[in-house]
């Protein structure tokens, strides 16, 4: 099955039937879904969760038809490796897997690595510039979850060293006070002040308990493309 080249590409699984050509033997073509929840009050789509089931139909220059189902689809869990250079959490659905792994742990209280007994609090970035300016402080804002299940008292730390061309502008810290548990959250604003061009990614974001001095390192959160407006030429 060949596509033709169309001028708008398809979006929906009609508009994708009427795209499909002659499909001679061995040919492959890949499609890409996007799927989303419809409702907003929903935490997200998580590691489980059934996402549907894949139907492919054909007709043979015959006219017979064909149909195959896959099994049912289910949204593979978030792999927060810290050494893959791509990984960030904005967009990962990392803080989704863990508040569903949180969720099931109060079900099943003997699951002993569960995902949120790794990450008992997130942080993710909320809204992310996609740019910054070289030089020129940017606010950017996080929202902090603390999926265990007892309150803790937080601190957000951006630790230099393990920052890359970005800078905290201002304190380095920020104590966020208690934060209940089971969901509890707070949002918290930091500003970086970009020291070098190119694409950059924030990181170095730990988060600690300072009634145990539990430290939480956090992977990367986000990429940002740096640039330096005096050198852009119109």
């Amino acid at each position: 099955k060949t596509s033709p080249i169309l001028c708008e590409k398809p979006t929906t699984a009609a508009q994708l039937l009427d795209a499909s050509g002659f499909m001679t033997p061995g040919t492959i073509i890949r499609y890409l879904f996007q799927v989303s929840t419809k409702d907003t009050t929903l935490r997200g789509i998580a590691a489980g969760d059934k996402l549907g089931t894949c139907i492919f139909t054909w007709r043979k220059s015959m006219g017979e038809t064909g149909r195959i189902a896959s099994s049912p689809i289910t949204c593979p869990a978030i792999q927060k490796n810290l050494s893959h250079s791509n990984f960030v959490v904005h967009r990962s659905g990392l803080s989704v897997d863990v508040a569903a792994a949180a969720e099931n742990r109060t079900r099943n209280p003997g699951n002993r690595s569960n995902l949120s007994l790794e990450l008992p609090v997130t942080v993710e970035p909320i809204d992310p510039p996609s740019r910054m300016q070289l030089g020129i402080p940017t606010a950017v804002e996080f929202y902090v979850v603390n999926h265990s299940a007892k309150s803790m008292t937080l601190q957000l730390q951006f630790r230099l060293a393990y920052m890359c061309e970005l800078s905290v502008c201002g304190p380095s810290f920020v104590t966020l006070g208690s934060v209940p548990g089971d969901g509890g959250s707070t949002a918290v604003s930091v500003k970086f002040l970009p020291l070098a061009t190119g694409l950059l990614r924030v990181q170095g974001c730990w988060i600690v308990d300072l009634a145990s001095d539990q430290e939480i390192a956090q992977p990367p959160l986000f990429h940002v493309f740096v640039e330096d407006e005096k050198k852009i030429v119109m």
